[in-house]
């Protein structure tokens, strides 16, 4: 369509905006009448209302004063007509009221005609209503046929309670009575809800719809006013533009077949023409000289070529599809393309690839709009290298607007980007947190960024134009400062720790660096300093060197400085010939104190006897602590005969046993503890601090061996027995690692002498000692971990012979008993193990007895409990080991899910000898039953104890009487001739 109108003649375009203005003037004049009359009406219909507000008002006021009895119903409503009266007529609006209340509705106030008040309201003089609408808004809803004052009533009877209502009435005259023709009116009313009433005004519709009509009237004379004078400018227009413009396309014309001729165009014809002709006459004049100034520019243009060829910048230039037609020697020597490879190539030959669509889109879109483009762009060589090029690409159009060709001057800018990456990395360096300053050869500060300012206190105008003496602190002599700047002067920097003063007059430790800046003669012309704040550095390393020297909790010297003081002490006896004393202390009980009261009570003991500590020795002698309750005194200077040596260790012992033995007050908790001391001497460095050390924890054991809460001191004999002792633990390794164990199996019977089970006991075969008792090594086993993986091989090898049990019809009714570790319970995964065991093996739960001691269940009962409950219910039975020979307590025993009571071998060892052993066996049998538990008797060797136990009410046996423990090779005989036996012994004999 746009196309169709540009071929249409200018007149043609300009009649039909001429038409189109007239129609959208005419629309808009329609339009504003409609909103104007909408808004008159809205206006009439709101001065209506109001009106009847008026009067609903004082006919509320009048019916208040009748309820209040201040006035009777009846004068109440004929002093508020009388009231409303005078407000019946005005210029243009009308008022009444009319009652519904009464048997016949009636009229009591009428605008006009008085003569029709206390008229019913459908007597026949009053006119048909044509429509109403109830409230004050919405649309009128047409009525047929309806009296005037029965379509009021329906509206003011609506739940609204108010509304409008159309219809004819006569108009009042002025010199009085009124029309005999009727006239559209429209009217608001109201009920009166206490009296019944319902009142109502009313205007005359044709007076301002004579306004409105006189308003659109008005405007449709302007309107047509401004079209004709619009008209008539686009009619003057046309004569005086379109027909001179033909008169000059018709000397063109003539123009073109003849270019000699001369344009002639009328004299009349207006000035611009005629000026327009003389150009036209001028320019033909002018075009020889137009031949000559273009041979000119093909000389200038040769030599631009030239200049072009000895650019430095690289020249490209591309026709309009962007397919490189020419570049110059620099494209080459920056690109490494020749002027053969580049030509016919398009434009994106250099792409790099660092560059999105978008980018390549953007720069495009400014050539096209703006002609132009310039900026920084990434573009690859033809050896790959990727290079910054500053790029402006220019257009070159012709006459008519195209584009004829696109040049591209750029430059490699790699040398400028790596200046300015230099520059942008000294500048955020010299903003960083670290100090710096500048100064000029004779140290004259020129510059200081902002973190000199906060690290020194001084600020830019401090400090600027003074030498950074004012930093010094005084600490360091002029030797310090003449070696700095020897420094300098030999390497061109300098570095260290220094301290230096704030502007405050605080005095700090920083790590300054000075590197001297050298011109290009070498001559120095200015100093930079950077320097770090290390106070925190130092704080830390004190606080690193306290925690690696310094026990944190007593602040006593810990092992590391123990031994380095214990060291030195050993060179400086060897010089002096005096002797020293290391006394090791170890408190008695102490975990029991842990385990009862807390371990927050238990470092304030420790504290405590750090304290107490330090007030027995001398100055000079040093008290440490290794770590749990170990303490080591070291003692110095002491004399070099050995007796005085003895007496003085032993005075400076008994005191620290004195003041250690004396009450703590643990917060609420009053306590006394006794330490056990080891004492050994030394004089010079022929012994190690680690041997010196071991003699004194070996003394210290002999102490707690003694009875504890005493002091002893270093004996030969002792190494003996811990070498000993070593030795034992290495072959113990050394069985666990090379399976030098078996097991033995001894029956337990019952009453019957049937074999019911057996209790697995491990028997160490060594290779060269022979069998070795467990009462030697399990104590051992238990102290160093290895009771963990024998432990383990036990229940493994008794569930297998379990297993294998199984098979065999004589075998297979038997339980087998394994003793537990307290180790081995406390295991995390204690649980998962058995049942892994059992699991690998086969064996059944239900014929596998753990057998638990008392002291183990005190321990850690609260975590025992939960994992016996867990056993318990894949049907492995448990037994209480050793039961009465502990502390056996009734609260514990009844959460335990125990299956066994197990009679210790002390109790029966004596049974017919101590009458109170038979009634510890008796109240056990006795509290077993009441639990329900089974009870076994264990080191039953005769037959009388046998019975005994019998008497008492126990019958399951385990004992030399029955079998001695043996191999699993030898049991089935052993089993076999002890059941004969105890099928020959009358039960309860």
């Amino acid at each position: 369509m746009v196309r169709n109108l540009k071929s249409l003649p200018i007149s043609t375009r300009l009649w039909l905006l001429v038409a189109i203005f007239s129609v959208a003037v005419l629309v808009d004049n329609l339009s504003e009448m409609m909103r104007h009359g909408q808004r008159l009406r809205a206006e009439k219909e709101q001065q209506l209302e109001h009106q009847v507000e008026t009067a609903h008002s004082i006919l509320i006021h009048y019916e208040a004063e009748a309820r209040a009895g201040r006035l009777s119903d009846a004068d109440a409503r004929q002093q508020a007509i009388q009231a409303i009266r005078p407000l019946r007529y005005s210029e243009r609006e009308y008022f009444w009221i009319h009652d519904l209340a009464q048997p016949v509705a009636h009229m009591v106030m009428h605008p006009t005609l008085p003569a029709l008040e206390s008229a019913a309201l459908d007597s026949p003089e009053f006119a048909r209503a044509t429509s109403s609408r109830a409230g004050s808004t919405g649309e009128f809803q047409p009525l047929k046929g309806d009296n005037l004052f029965s379509a009021m009533n329906a509206v003011a009877t609506s739940p609204e309670g108010r509304g409008f209502v159309t219809y004819d009435w006569y108009k009042p005259l002025a010199q009085g009575g009124v029309t005999p023709k009727l006239y559209p009116k429209l009217s608001f009313v109201k009920r009166f809800e206490p009296w019944g009433w319902v009142m109502g005004s009313g205007i005359y519709m044709d007076e301002f719809e004579a306004a409105y009509w006189q308003r659109i009237r008005i405007n449709m004379v302007k309107t047509g006013l401004w079209l004709v004078l619009f008209g008539l400018l686009v009619w003057v227009m046309l004569r005086t533009i379109i027909l001179p413009l033909r008169a000059l396309q018709q000397a063109i014309d003539d123009l073109r077949r003849n270019p000699d001729e001369r344009i002639c165009l009328p004299d009349e014809q207006p000035l611009e023409l005629a000026q327009l002709r003389d150009s036209f006459q001028a320019l033909m004049g002018e075009l020889q000289h137009s031949r000559q100034a273009l041979h000119a520019s093909l000389d200038q243009l040769r030599l631009a070529g030239c200049a072009v060829a000895e650019m430095s910048e690289g020249v490209m230039v591309a026709d309009a599809a962007r397919r490189i037609v020419s570049v110059n020697p620099a494209f080459t020597r920056i690109t490494g393309y020749t002027h053969a490879e580049a030509v016919g190539q398009m434009a994106g030959l250099l792409k790099s690839g660092r560059h999105g669509a978008l980018f390549y889109q953007a720069m495009w879109r400014e050539i096209s709009t703006v002609g132009t483009w310039s900026g920084e762009i990434w573009n690859r060589a033809k050896d790959g290298r990727v290079y910054p090029q500053w790029l402006s690409v220019a257009t070159s159009r012709g006459s008519e607007g195209q584009v004829l060709n696109y040049v591209g001057v750029f430059s490699d800018i790699t040398d400028r980007k790596r200046i300015e990456s230099d520059l942008r990395i000294a500048a955020t360096a010299f903003e960083a947190q670290e100090g710096m300053f500048i100064t000029d050869a004779n140290g004259i500060i020129l510059r200081v960024n902002p973190g000199f300012c906060g690290i020194t206190g001084y600020s830019a105008e401090d400090a600027v134009g003074r030498t950074p003496s004012l930093l010094r602190s005084g600490r360091h002599g002029d030797a310090f400062y003449a070696a700095m700047r020897e420094s300098i002067e030999q390497t061109g920097a300098w570095q260290g720790e220094i301290w230096n003063r704030r502007k405050s007059g605080e005095i700090f430790p920083e790590w300054l660096t000075i590197t001297a800046v050298k011109d290009d003669r070498g001559d120095i012309s200015h100093y930079v300093s950077t320097l770090t704040d290390i106070t925190q550095r130092k704080e830390a390393e004190n606080e690193i060197r306290h925690l690696a020297f310094y026990d944190p909790l007593t602040s006593l010297p810990n092992r590391r400085l123990l031994l380095d003081r214990l060291q030195q002490a050993l060179f400086r006896g060897a010089r002096s010939a005096r002797s020293g004393a290391l006394l090791f202390i170890d408190l008695d009980n102490f975990k029991t104190l842990n385990d009862t009261l807390g371990h927050d009570k238990g470092d304030i003991l420790l504290q405590a006897v750090a304290e107490r500590l330090l007030l027995c020795v001398r100055e000079g002698d040093t008290v440490a602590r290794l770590g749990g309750d170990e303490f080591v005194v070291m003692l110095e200077n002491l004399s070099p005969q050995e007796d005085e040596a003895t007496e003085q260790a032993r005075v400076i012992g008994q005191k620290i046993l004195t003041a250690l033995n004396q009450p703590y007050k643990l917060a609420a908790h009053d306590h006394r503890c006794s330490p056990s001391i080891g004492i050994t001497f030394f004089q010079n460095h022929d012994v190690s601090v680690q041997e010196l050390l071991k003699r004194a924890d070996l003394a210290m054991y002999q102490a707690k061996a003694a009875g504890r809460n005493t002091v002893r001191f270093f004996a030969p004999e002792m190494a003996t027995v811990v070498s000993l002792r070593a030795a034992l633990e290495t072959e113990l390794r050394d069985a666990v690692d090379q399976h030098q164990f078996v097991l033995h199996y001894q029956p337990q019977v019952d009453c019957t002498g049937a074999v019911v089970g057996v209790e697995a006991l491990v028997r160490w075969q060594h290779p060269l000692r022979g069998p070795v008792q467990p009462s030697e090594f399990i104590s051992l086993a238990e102290e160093t971990g290895l009771i963990l993986p024998l432990g383990r091989w036990v229940l493994e090898t008794a569930c297998h012979q379990l297993a294998q049990w199984a098979n065999d019809p004589n075998m297979a009714h038997l339980c087998v008993a394994v003793n537990l570790s307290a180790r081995q319970c406390r295991q995390p995964d204690f649980v998962a193990q058995v049942l892994a065991i059992l699991m690998a093996t086969g064996a059944s739960p239900h014929k596998l007895k753990l057998e638990l001691t008392e002291s183990l269940l005190l321990d850690n009962v609260e975590d025992m409990v939960p994992k016996m409950i867990a056993l318990k219910a894949h049907g492995i039975g448990f037994a209480l080991d050793d039961f009465g020979t502990g502390y056996s307590s009734l609260s514990y025993l009844k959460r335990l899910p125990l299956d066994q009571l197990k009679i210790d071998q002390s109790f029966v060892r004596d049974l017919l000898i101590d009458s109170n052993d038979a009634v510890i066996v008796r109240t056990i049998v006795a509290l077993a039953n009441s639990l329900g538990l089974a009870v076994i008797a264990e080191g039953v060797e005769t037959q009388f104890q046998r019975d005994c136990l019998a008497a008492q009410g126990c019958h399951h046996y385990q004992g030399y009487l029955f079998g001695r423990p043996a191999p699993v090779t030898a049991l089935a005989s052993t089993l076999l001739l002890e059941s004969d036996r105890g099928a020959a012994i009358p039960d309860g004999g």
